[in-house]
């Protein structure tokens, strides 16, 4: 029998681990696309809601299976509305799924001549997605912060208050309360919605409009009373004719009942020159602003003369000259708000759903104060240089005044007949 060379002899390894390792790299798989939120909350304001699914490998992903999870209780109550179902989702781009509650479903108890009283439910929905794939779906009566989110915002502001009343009256800044101040810090958002669960990861706007309304987050603002912006005007006006009738009353010299008046006629011009922007966002919502500006940019830009206005009532406004007063700094977040887009980034809105979403919060925490120092710092060098200017104009504050009713007027005009149109 002929002998065999050990050196030729056959190794069927050497052969089948390259073969075993390229067969588990093509069984193995894809990367895991990003859902978002990871569980929908619904209630009996808010029945419809829209699910994320993106895809950021290089890979298009089969999307199957597409269902409510039968053995959950409440999965007859909830409906896939999408007329057709993705059957992937392409690399690098998403696909939404529409789902909506049937509210009736969920009601408890209809009490005779009140509003019916409604249970909590939930169901799942399950697809397959480079795995098997679940969200949970949550039926909720009421929405709102809770209860420890609440009390921490009420101790972040309650510390501010008493920062601010200790500063104040040490270095004397603070002749009275700063009334308008606290109510733009405690009705202003200051950023984007917080979601708890999702801090290092981007997040879809569905995502964020849930944990706006208080589902597994909050607003970044202590209220949000309805027509917050009224209450600001409000509260600005009734200090300006606060403190003429308290110079009337009082012994002060004519030049501080001239200065008074000034003040009440420049907010006043500031106001109206700021009602155009608000009447093309239809709101008075402080959030409402800075959605409005995502979506169809900076009122700077798309309403320029409204904005000249404004920033010329401010600059006719008596201040101090040497400080920078909270009022001036209430005025000024305003302004940002109002034309400058609060705290939304420079660019397209996109930004706020490519970025995880804690470091959004700092970036978006950190444009918005730096609009509002910008503000406040062009003015005042701008009061600097106009100053011997301004004082042979003193009828200056009188023509923005009425420039700003015209625009108004022109404004409103515009609109009712683009309504009637």
């Amino acid at each position: 029998m002929p002998s065999v060379n050990p050196a030729r002899r056959p190794r069927p390894l050497r052969f089948a681990c390259p073969a075993l390792l390229a067969s588990s790299l093509a069984c193995s798989p894809g990367e895991s696309p990003i859902i978002a939120p990871t569980t929908l909350y619904f209630a009996p304001h808010q029945t419809t809601r829209s699910l994320s699914i993106h895809n950021p490998g290089a890979e298009a992903i089969p999307l199957r299976k597409i269902r409510l999870d039968t053995a959950t209780p409440d999965w007859g109550s909830f409906l896939l509305t999408d007329e057709t179902l993705p059957r992937e989702i392409p690399a690098g781009a998403g696909v939404e799924l529409q789902i909506s509650a049937d509210s009736q479903h969920f009601v408890d108890e209809r009490p005779h001549g009140a509003a019916p009283r409604y249970r909590r439910g939930q169901a799942r929905l399950l697809f397959a997605a480079n795995g098997a794939r679940s969200v949970d779906l949550r039926f909720e009566p009421a929405a709102g912060d809770a209860p420890w989110v609440l009390l921490t915002k009420l101790g972040l502001f309650a510390t501010l208050v008493a920062g601010l009343g200790l500063v104040g009256r040490r270095r004397g800044l603070l002749g009275t309360i700063p009334w308008l101040f606290l109510l733009v810090v405690a009705t202003l958002p200051w950023g984007p919605a917080l979601c708890f669960g999702g801090l290092g990861e981007p997040l879809s706007a569905s995502a964020l409009g849930q944990c706006a309304e208080g589902y597994g987050g909050t607003p970044l603002s202590l209220s949000t009373p309805t027509g917050g912006l009224l209450l600001c005007f409000a509260l600005l006006l009734l200090g300006d004719l606060t403190r003429c009738g308290a110079t009337l009353r009082g012994a002060a010299p004519a030049t501080e009942l001239r200065l008074g008046l000034r003040r009440l006629l420049c907010d006043l011009a500031a106001i109206l020159a700021i009602a155009p922007a608000l009447i093309a966002s239809a709101s008075l919502d402080p959030a409402a602003q800075i959605e409005h500006q995502l979506a169809s940019g900076w009122g700077l830009l798309s309403h320029p003369v409204a904005a000249l206005l404004a920033a010329g009532a401010l600059l006719q406004r008596p201040t101090s000259a040497r400080r920078v007063d909270l009022e001036e700094f209430a005025l000024a977040s305003l302004y940002s708000l109002v034309f400058l887009g609060g705290w939304a980034l420079p660019g397209p809105g996109a930004a706020i759903h490519a970025l995880p979403h804690g470091l959004f919060i700092v970036l978006a925490l950190f444009c918005g104060l730096a609009k509002i120092a910008g503000t406040i710092a062009l003015l005042r060098r701008l009061r600097r240089r106009t100053a011997e200017r301004r004082q042979g104009a003193d009828s200056l504050h009188l023509w923005l005044l009425g420039l700003a009713a015209a625009a108004l007027l022109i404004r409103a005009s515009v609109a009712t007949l683009s309504a009637v149109v």
